[in-house]
């Protein structure tokens, strides 16, 4: 059996004993990258000769003059064929690969006597893993990306050698994929970045998530799951996905979809994305606040059911921001922000957090304080056990008569109920929700009846970029568990004693 490494698995070293070094010399026509515009050039090229040398090489290379390949934004996708010459042998290859330019070689610097004969490397960032176990033609597909530029003065045939390291002896290589399964589809960033170390993940591809059924079934055998806010991750799910489970991912800040701590005495790290949506939170909270205050989606309904006929000097006043006081509740990454953004609006700040220090012109007082004085009251606290409706019918009723709340944390830290009728009765003048409990909130919800209540699907995070980085960060979380390695960002970091 023969079986070719050229990428895979989760990242395997090559044993000691791969001492004897050969290469493939390949002779590639018409090939013209140039070091200015690489990445906008369309270049095809052929292999035209392709010989062994250093030693026997158990492969008859085929001319592929006629299957030339095209590539762009600096990728060589090469397609090399062979046949199987001996039969009943083991063989571990690694192939590593470098460009020698032509004699021509010009250095994007100028030194052409520099790179002259020490050639251009090629990092393999894509392959195919194959096992042969009988004799016969086969393919290896590569891509390769150059570490460095250069440009064919006349386009001369340029020298492309593979070298690999070879193993005589027997050795059996683990190269099976770890089983993964994606509660959705997320952003191309992290879903290509996942695929680059794994190339077939289990993507859920639904606009829903997977029912608890579904979801259940699985995860059943997963080494890793990278899952979003809409899946509770608890005991029952860890036990269906086994002991074999290495790693959870979630792509979101808040973690309280995931029981942490059972994951904890079972030795999984748990991933989380903090950091990145902070300043799209921050600039929903404002969004919202600045839509409530000024009655921005009163105004658009006005409109479209055709009650616009005149101009009117009493016509759907609201508040003002300027010299108005905001009440932050929870000052961490996303409250500082956004008292970032208030101080824009010449707004006087405080805020409610025992373990935060001040900051942005923001004064520390207590709730109750809070509640008393402020015009505007942003919620940022994390979903716990103490903070489950903190904004109850108490919490509502210290609050100015004329005063909006405004929630991006998380809907079970509003006890609606309790906000529906304060806002029923007018004993607050709005409230603007970017998220609610549950999520989405059932269409006869009594929230849906009022005009002083703005609510929106859960959007605090949703730029294409923040959402891009999310994935990234989440994609690494899984990636390095199941490597073994510690989590960028763990929402348990205790796991690791």
């Amino acid at each position: 059996m023969l079986i070719i490494l050229l990428r895979g698995g989760v990242g395997v070293d090559l044993p000691a004993q791969f001492v004897q070094t050969r290469h493939v010399e390949l002779l590639l026509r018409d090939v013209d990258v140039h070091a200015r515009t690489l990445g906008k050039q369309f270049v095809r090229f052929g292999v035209v000769n392709a010989r062994p040398s250093l030693g026997n090489f158990p492969f008859a290379f085929s001319n592929l003059a006629d299957n030339s390949q095209q590539f762009s934004n600096g990728n060589i996708f090469a397609i090399l064929y062979f046949e199987l010459a001996r039969e009943h042998e083991t063989r571990i290859i690694r192939i590593a690969a470098h460009v020698c330019p032509p004699a021509d070689f010009i250095d994007e610097r100028g030194d052409d006597a520099a790179m002259q004969n020490t050639g251009v490397p090629l990092k393999v960032i894509g392959c195919n893993v194959l096992r042969f176990d009988n004799p016969g033609p086969g393919f290896i597909n590569m891509q390769m990306q150059p570490c460095g530029v250069f440009q064919s003065a006349n386009k001369a045939m340029t020298r492309v050698r593979l070298f690999y390291f070879l193993h005589d002896d027997d050795y059996t290589l683990d190269m099976s994929q770890p089983k993964i399964f994606i509660t959705r589809l997320i952003p191309d960033l992290g879903l290509n970045l996942v695929k680059e170390h794994f190339p077939s993940p289990d993507i859920w591809t639904h606009d829903l998530p997977p029912t608890r059924e579904q979801l259940l079934e699985k995860v059943r055998g997963v080494d890793g799951l990278l899952c979003l806010l809409t899946e509770r991750v608890d005991t029952e799910l860890m036990d269906a996905a086994g002991p074999q489970l290495k790693a959870i991912s979630s792509m979101s800040v808040g973690v309280d979809h995931i029981d942490v701590a059972e994951a904890t005495k079972r030795g999984i790290p748990v991933g989380n994305t903090p950091g990145v949506l902070t300043d799209a939170t921050a600039d929903q909270a404002f969004a919202l606040l600045l839509a409530a205050a000024r009655r921005v989606v009163e105004g658009v309904d006005y409109i479209r059911s055709g009650q616009w006929t005149t101009w009117h000097p009493q016509l759907l006043l609201g508040a003002d921001l300027v010299g108005a006081t905001l009440g932050i509740v929870g000052f961490g990454r996303i409250g500082q922000a956004v008292a970032r953004r208030a101080q824009g609006f010449d707004m006087r700040i405080i805020f409610y957090d025992l373990t935060a220090e001040p900051a942005y012109g923001a004064q520390f007082v207590d709730l109750d304080t809070l509640l008393r004085e402020s015009d505007f009251v942003s919620l940022h606290v994390p979903l716990t056990h103490e903070t489950k409706h903190l904004v109850n019918a108490d919490f509502l009723s210290k609050m100015k008569p004329d005063a909006i709340l405004v929630n991006t944390t998380r809907g079970g830290v509003v006890d609606q109920t309790a906000l529906y009728n304060v806002l029923k009765s007018k004993q607050i003048f709005a409230a603007a929700l970017d998220v609610t409990d549950p999520e989405p909130l059932p269409m006869n919800s009594p929230l849906l009846e009022l005009d002083n209540c703005i609510i929106v699907p859960h959007l605090g995070s949703a730029s294409k970029w923040t959402r891009g980085q999310m994935s990234r960060l989440a994609a690494e979380n899984l990636i390095a568990g199941l490597k073994g390695e510690r989590l960028p960002n763990s929402a348990n970091p205790e796991v690791y004693g």
